[in-house]
């Protein structure tokens, strides 16, 4: 992915969590680059819509990378 774009979701979704607000992404991103779901998942996205044959993987991805923040932590 581009690094402008990973700067500009980084940052969306790191300040919509600091104020609040829910921030979800939807469309082939996170389908497409399942490195991204993990960085989502880091910075705090709160939903994440992906394509029907993409769920399961995306879902161990999810489970993964929540486990290991909880640990860092």
């Amino acid at each position: 992915m581009d690094p402008a774009m990973l700067w500009s979701l980084k940052r969306l979704v790191t300040k919509a969590k600091k104020r609040g607000i829910m921030v979800g992404i939807c469309g082939q991103a996170p389908s497409n680059h399942p490195d991204l779901v993990e960085k989502l998942v880091k910075w705090g996205i709160t939903s994440i819509s992906v394509s029907p044959d993409a769920i399961d993987h995306t879902r161990e991805i999810i489970h993964w990378a929540e486990n290991r923040n909880i640990t860092k932590k």
